[in-house]
């Protein structure tokens, strides 16, 4: 199937998002010029920067790159603009401060090629921690779960460990009103409906920085985490009903859990507590040492220094 379609139109669309990362997005460029499968077109979406980026992706001049500004909407704007443009048949994501591993694009070639009908797959990360390369390799499998469902609720896939159908993102596009989990909760819509593989291959790099959304003293993204698992557990309810109640409280204890944590390194201590003993009522047995230590330490006698 694949290898067919080489000499016709980009089998890969691969889509990438940016915003003010003209010091970055280079390498996350350069990685996908250096893939040894060649049939594929690069799309990037600026969504409003005001930095050069502009100028940075016009030196590489290669022809399956194409730049597309729009005003400042967000990355699932960004990356839907993107599924809009695309022409390969399958759509490959990466983020302006990722990059891939050489074998990235083969990788999916060869699996599509042995399990025809594939709507969707994804392979494993590999982390860059100030250089330092670490598979990331210690995830349960998706046979220790009851669905894939449970899998990707318990270990978000990363945007660019995926590879999907055009045509099934076109029907399924990501939701602008969900800003964190917004990779996961597509991927559980499109599992109702569509065949999904993992495949065993660490073809992506995932770099960990200090500029990125997350952060132990952000609670709003705890917030936003917890309101985005309620919005895949609703989806669920109506449609395939493959997460199960007791996977919904330990999913829910760690997205209270995290947002305890962020409350109280913000100095919010009664929301931070408050937070930690609805975990524990989600999931009385679940790190309730480490919840107790914290809700001591942080408001009885301060944080230690």
């Amino acid at each position: 199937m694949a290898k067919g379609y080489q000499m016709q139109n980009p089998f890969f669309s691969i889509i990438l998002p940016t915003y003010n990362r003209a010091h970055m997005i280079g390498k996350a460029i350069e990685s996908v010029l250096a893939q040894t499968y060649t049939n594929w077109e690069l799309l990037i979406v600026d969504d409003g920067s005001v930095d050069n980026t502009r100028q940075v992706v016009e030196v590489y001049g290669d022809s399956r790159i194409n730049y597309i500004y729009q005003q400042n909407a967000e990355r699932s704007a960004a990356r839907n603009n993107g599924i809009a443009h695309a022409k390969g048949q399958y759509v490959c994501f990466i983020d302006s401060d990722d990059y891939f591993l050489l074998n990235h694009l083969q990788e999916f070639i060869n699996n599509l090629d042995s399990n025809p009908g594939v709507d969707m797959l994804f392979g494993l990360n590999v982390i860059d921690r100030n250089g330092i390369l670490t598979n990331e390799d210690d995830r349960k499998s998706v046979a220790d779960y009851s669905s894939i469902e449970e899998y990707f609720i318990m270990n978000p896939v990363r945007v660019a460990a995926v590879c999907i159908k055009r045509q099934v993102l076109l029907e399924n596009k990501f939701d602008l009103n969900i800003r964190i989990g917004e990779d996961t909760e597509l991927w559980v819509r499109i599992a109702a409906k569509h065949k999904i593989i993992p495949i065993r291959a660490f073809t992506q790099v995932y770099l960990m920085h200090d500029d990125q959304t997350i952060s132990k003293a952000n609670y709003e993204v705890s917030i936003q985490h917890n309101d985005c698992l309620r919005v895949i557990f609703k989806f669920d309810d109506k449609n395939n009903k493959k997460i199960t109640t007791e996977l919904r409280k330990q999913a829910l204890a760690y997205g209270y859990f995290k947002l305890g944590q962020a409350y109280l390194f913000s100095k919010k201590y009664f929301k931070g507590v408050l937070a930690l003993l609805i975990s524990v009522f989600y999931e009385p047995g679940d790190r309730l040492k480490e919840k107790i230590y914290l809700m001591y330490s942080y408001s009885i006698i301060g944080p230690n220094k």
